[in-house]
């Protein structure tokens, strides 16, 4: 299991029955040290905090917080690319997805955007017991490492996120010898942004992503 003070926020985002109410937050609250919370508009995250999207709606990252918006009836939902092309924007090299079992192909562009924001991506293997998401993003050369079942997020593999890339290792340690990290992260930032644009369509109609 993953230590509680990793310093990160974890975000559950899942294809929930849109007209019933979800326990989830609640069992998962039972099995963690961390606090377990069912996301709210404009909820500010925390580091160490687990948040858990709500039934019948779609969830943003903007900034620092959640933002939720009605999921709409008779369109394509694909909650999971929404949320972690944002993450991609509004994160960056610091940004981990993990795609686990689930049928179709929700999560594919998502992890393809963390990956042209240099974030670390995860994928359960053929074990899951729905492989259609997980395969999806793997025979897309999306993965940066599979799990297998029952293996889960450990603490070695959770570590990989902390890594850079040397290229980028050196343009950081550029930035802090010249102290110009004040202007160069934000320009570094807009220039992730600008390949994720690239790389992966916005969702259209607000959340909603059309994977082609």
């Amino acid at each position: 299991a993953l230590p509680a003070d990793t310093a990160m926020a974890f975000v559950l985002v899942l294809h929930l029955d849109p007209h019933h109410e979800s326990l989830l937050s609640e069992v998962l609250a039972k099995r963690s040290s961390m606090p377990v919370l069912q996301a709210r508009d404009e909820t500010t995250v925390e580091p160490n905090h687990i948040y858990v999207i709500p039934p019948n709606a779609n969830m943003l990252l903007s900034g620092s917080m959640l933002r939720l918006t009605p999921r709409v009836a008779h369109e394509p939902h694909r909650p999971i690319d929404a949320f972690l092309i944002s993450l991609a924007r509004e994160r960056g090299a610091n940004s981990l997805g993990v795609v686990l079992s689930g049928t179709a192909s929700d999560g594919t562009l998502g992890l393809k955007a963390i990956k042209a924001a240099s974030g670390i991506t995860f994928c359960q293997d053929f074990t899951a017991r729905f492989d259609g998401m997980p395969r999806s993003a793997i025979d897309a050369g999306l993965a940066d490492v599979e799990l297998r079942r029952r293996q889960g997020l450990n603490e070695r593999r959770a570590r990989l996120f902390f890594d850079r890339s040397e290229a980028e290792g050196a343009v950081r340690a550029h930035a802090r010898e010249n102290h110009a990290d004040a202007l160069l992260l934000p320009v570094l930032r807009e220039r992730a942004k600008e390949k994720i644009d690239r790389e992966v369509q916005p969702p259209r109609r607000g959340l909603r992503q059309q994977v082609e």
